[in-house]
């Protein structure tokens, strides 16, 4: 399973672009999303796309054992990290 995020460059913002796309996809080919991307989000009218895995292998910090959990996951929102189990 794969997640796009598209960006548009935006001067109005701080940081000079905002989201505008975000989908989960549930196919592992990579080079025909990226190329359905790159014609739906084209780099000359000022789009940026990333594509994420989207589950992740962490390991809990407690006892160990790995899990997944998806890679947008805050961290403190994660049992893997420590700001976790110190709430």
């Amino acid at each position: 399973m794969l997640t796009v995020i598209a960006y548009k460059k935006d001067a109005r913002t701080r940081v000079k672009e905002r989201m505008v796309f975000k989908e989960d996809f549930d196919t592992e080919d990579l080079e025909g999303l990226d190329s359905t991307m790159r014609y739906t989000f084209p780099s000359k009218k000022g789009y940026r796309y990333e594509i994420h895995k989207t589950m992740v292998k962490r390991r809990n910090l407690m006892t160990g054992v790995e899990y997944e959990e998806r890679f947008d996951t805050h961290f403190a929102a994660s049992p893997s990290s420590e700001a976790y189990w110190s709430m």
